[in-house]
């Protein structure tokens, strides 16, 4: 990777939209994107330029506590901004500082932006990123107007965008 490039992927004008794209995969056993354990995981994240950056998600039985609240209709609504910020903080070492302003500028604007999520790694489909904390708003990414969140699996046809 080139000294200085965003880890995630960059933002690429695409006609009036914005699109960035999240490849992740597990530093450990990443070709089988069901051996997850249990435990703090390392993942690594594609960036623009084709290098790797990782960070750790701390897999914990709080975490899958808080996931499991989630789903229910009297949950506390501390959780989503706990959920949120736990999202954030994983994606903190990963350039996300330098993502969320282009974001917010884009839908401030009113165009679209695409957020791609494209794992092999499965567990990661289970995090609720639409829940993701902007820091400079307090905002969920799921909040904003014009954001599209799509997930992609590697290796299939993914739909066309409109």
């Amino acid at each position: 990777m080139q000294a200085g490039s965003p880890p995630i992927a960059a933002a690429v004008p695409h006609g009036s939209s914005l699109s960035l794209v999240w490849e992740f995969a597990r530093a450990e056993r990443a070709g089988d994107p069901y051996a997850f354990c249990f435990a703090p995981q390392e993942y690594l994240l594609r960036s623009a330029g084709g290098g790797f950056e990782s960070a750790q998600l701390a897999w914990s039985e709080s975490l899958l506590a808080d996931l499991a609240a989630l789903r229910r209709p009297e949950r506390d609504p501390a959780l989503l901004a706990r959920l949120g910020e736990f999202l954030r903080g994983f994606l903190s070492p990963l350039g996300w500082a330098q993502h969320e302003p282009k974001i917010l500028e884009a839908c401030g604007r009113g165009e679209r932006v695409v957020v791609t999520l494209r794992s092999a790694a499965a567990e990661l489909y289970a995090l609720p990123w639409e829940l993701l904390t902007l820091k400079a708003t307090g905002q969920h990414l799921g909040e904003l107007p014009s954001l599209i969140l799509r997930y992609e699996w590697p290796e299939t046809a993914t739909a066309a965008e409109n």
